[in-house]
């Protein structure tokens, strides 16, 4: 049976970009759709309030797609950025054994075997980021070695996870 075991603190950045690959889907092509939508929706709401300035509720509603236009834009990031915050300052240590057929974590109190629950692994630039059922696993690359890097792999290959190759881009 092989044994990874991985302790390690986690920097904002990090955490952030754990929490990032968990919502790739609404931070990628699916966040440029919602923004061109709405943009198209505002332009078109603006020009029907330009040709009857009389009709007040366009006005709100051209609010309303302004502010909605802002919190796509930046409020997403910026709600995921303080969450980075709340979960570093509580600057824990991680502690983790990843076996052929379970993760250990919580002060080895608590097996989540990997038959039964469904399993992701998300690699990105910097993090490998597990998520077995409702828990998640984020492991800076910065800890592992290639072999330990490819043993994770090889975990989750054999459980048929889906594994998601994510891409940083900076804004």
């Amino acid at each position: 049976m092989r044994v990874l075991r991985l302790k390690y603190r986690l920097t904002k950045e990090e955490i952030e970009e754990a929490l990032l690959c968990l919502e790739y889907k609404r931070e990628g092509l699916y966040k440029k759709i919602n923004l061109w939508v709405v943009t198209i929706l505002g332009i078109v709401v603006l020009a029907a309030y330009m040709r009857e300035p009389e009709i007040f509720p366009l006005f709100v509603v051209l609010g309303v797609i302004i502010l909605l236009l802002f919190y796509i834009g930046y409020g997403t990031r910026r709600r995921r950025s303080k969450n980075a915050q709340k979960i570093a300052d509580k600057k824990g240590d991680y502690q983790l054994f990843f076996t052929d057929s379970y993760v250990q974590f919580r002060d080895k109190n608590d097996k989540l075997m990997f038959r039964k629950e469904k399993m992701v692994l998300y690699f990105s630039d910097n993090m490998l980021t597990f998520k077995i059922g409702q828990e998640v696993f984020t492991i800076p690359k910065r800890i592992l070695n290639s072999k330990q890097q490819e043993k994770l792999v090889k975990i989750a290959k054999d459980y048929e996870a889906l594994i998601v190759n994510i891409s940083i881009e900076k804004e």
